[in-house]
Order: structure tokens, then sequence, then C-alpha cells
């Protein structure tokens, strides 16, 4: 981190700046500093990560919620998971792929 803005340098030896990836520790209020960080800016949208899609605007996870992407609606859950199988939001029913497509039907 240096003036606020995360870097790798890597760490063989080389000393080279190389673009920032994933779950990037950065120190900021959110998700305990975390923040997801794709060619080294904040992502927005879908990533998979320790095997499910998660959910993020501008690097932050986001939990509970409907999220719409690739022409399709989702549901994250309250720890930013996205859902899948029959599932009671609200009170209604829905039935969210359950092959790991994730999506609403």
């Amino acid at each position: 981190m240096i003036d606020g803005k995360v870097y790798n340098f890597g760490n063989d030896d080389t000393f080279y700046e190389r673009p920032v990836q994933g779950y990037v520790w950065d120190g900021s209020a959110q998700n305990g500093g975390y923040r997801w960080y794709e060619n080294g800016q904040l992502f927005t949208g879908f990533r998979y990560y320790t095997g499910t899609y998660y959910w993020f605007i501008d690097g932050v996870r986001q939990n509970a919620g409907w999220r719409e992407a690739w022409g399709y609606k989702y549901y994250t859950d309250n720890d930013g998971r996205a859902v899948q199988g029959h599932q009671t939001i609200d009170g209604q029913s829905y039935y969210f792929g359950n092959d790991g497509t994730y999506y609403l039907r």
C-alpha cells in the first residue's frame, strides 16, 4: 500500500510492478479491509471465489440481494454467496439452478 493505492511488486526478487488481482487486503473499512481487484482496478460484478460466486460493487462483497448479470437474475444470501436450488426469499418461493448455474429459473 503506497499513498492509499495497492501495488504488487512480486516476491521473486524481480521488483517490477504487476497488476493487482483477486481479493486483496487494502485496509478499506468494508469486508474487514479486503476488496476484489481486477487488473489493478476495483471490480464490480460476479467472481468465483472459494467454491461459489460472490457479487462485488467497487470491490466490496455484497450480501443479501437480487443481482443481474449475463442476462439472468441471481440472488446472493446473507454471506454474499449466490444461492442454488429451491429458496424462499421474502416469503416467496423461487428455484435457482442447482447444477452450478445459479440463475433464476
